[in-house]
């Protein structure tokens, strides 16, 4: 049997998690590479039963659809157990390597969730654009919730101006997607990013989705604050997905409809370029 957590932590006995590292398995992005994947490879590698930290409601709903779909042996690290090997799990978040596990891990769990029941939300059908739209911040994530990590969603960052360039690319007769991957299941999520050739979205961890698109496919992210960060361009780097980048001033960055229309129908030129707002 084997407790895990991710490398960096610090986890006592009973499974409490007492420091955190370059990102919390609380927030999808370092929960999915960080944690998840590395932690069914281990358990398909050692073929004993895992033992996985609470990584908070939102979460476990995703880390119990994949542990069921995958036909391991698990249970929540709760309590002490001596007889459980703790073992710290490689940060896929971070990088990818050894690139060989991770890919296997991908492979292993995409075949897993096709045999996972269907989303329970509706509007799972997608096209081959997705316009990513983010989900309202869950209490958990509050200033008074128990979170390790405050803030999620909306609560976070979100494009200004996002119904106007929804109602612009369905004026102009783009064939787009509406998609909140929050709202949805793993599986659906992996569906949709499967599925999807162009994504187009503010930066935020469902862009851990990045690993069930397919090479030669394309995403563009809106950074804020007038930077970009590591996170998304450097996973797109190594799956050989190319990375649009649209760079806004602000927290909450306006984007031009025509920009994302462009985007959508091949007639954007530039990898990155800013926008002064």
């Amino acid at each position: 049997m084997h407790s895990l957590h991710p490398d960096g932590y610090r986890v006592s006995r009973g499974g409490k998690v007492l420091h955190i590292e370059k990102g919390s398995t609380e927030h999808f992005f370092h929960f999915l590479l960080g944690y998840l994947l590395p932690a069914v490879w281990l358990g398909i590698k050692s073929g004993s039963k895992i033992r996985v930290l609470d990584c908070g409601p939102l979460m476990n709903g995703r880390l119990e659809e994949a542990l069921n779909s995958s036909g391991l042996k698990w249970e929540y690290w709760r309590g002490w157990k001596p007889w459980a090997k703790t073992v710290s799990l490689p940060r896929w978040d971070l990088s990818r390597e050894p690139f060989e596990d991770f890919q296997n891990a991908v492979l292993f769990l995409s075949r897993a969730l096709e045999g996972a029941p269907n989303c329970v939300e509706s509007a799972c059908e997608t096209k081959e654009n997705l316009f990513l739209i983010r989900s309202p911040e869950p209490s958990f994530y509050g200033p008074a919730g128990p979170a390790i990590l405050k803030g999620y969603g909306i609560g976070r960052r979100e494009i200004s101006n996002r119904e106007e360039i929804i109602n612009h690319l369905g004026a102009v007769g783009s064939s787009f997607s509406v998609y909140q991957p929050g709202a949805h299941s793993l599986r659906c999520q992996m569906k949709a990013f499967g599925s999807a050739k162009k994504v187009f979205g503010v930066r935020g961890a469902e862009w851990a989705n990045l690993i069930w698109m397919n090479q030669e496919t394309s995403a563009c992210v809106v950074f804020e604050g007038g930077t970009t960060t590591p996170f998304a361009p450097a996973l797109a780097r190594d799956l050989r997905i190319s990375l649009h980048s649209i760079v806004g001033e602000s927290a909450a960055p306006h984007v031009d409809p025509v920009t994302v229309e462009k985007y959508f129908s091949d007639a954007l030129p530039e990898p990155r370029w800013n926008i002064p707002n």
